[in-house]
């Protein structure tokens, strides 16, 4: 994982810390945004795999 991959998973990471000090608005609004985030987080998480098998040779 690179420097830069690692920044963004911290700035996930404070974007939810700071969602939670929010007032609830709505019933499902601190589920939705959790499933969003872990969306975000399997996309940083998922390139250095994905750098690896094109990195790999051919078989």
């Amino acid at each position: 994982m690179t420097e830069q991959e690692r920044r963004a998973l911290d700035a996930i990471s404070a974007a939810w810390n700071e969602f939670l000090l929010l007032p609830d608005e709505g019933p499902h609004d601190t589920d939705e945004f959790r499933h969003h985030i872990h969306i975000l987080q399997r996309q940083i998480m998922s390139r250095p795999t994905r750098r690896a098998l094109r990195d790999e040779p051919q078989r």
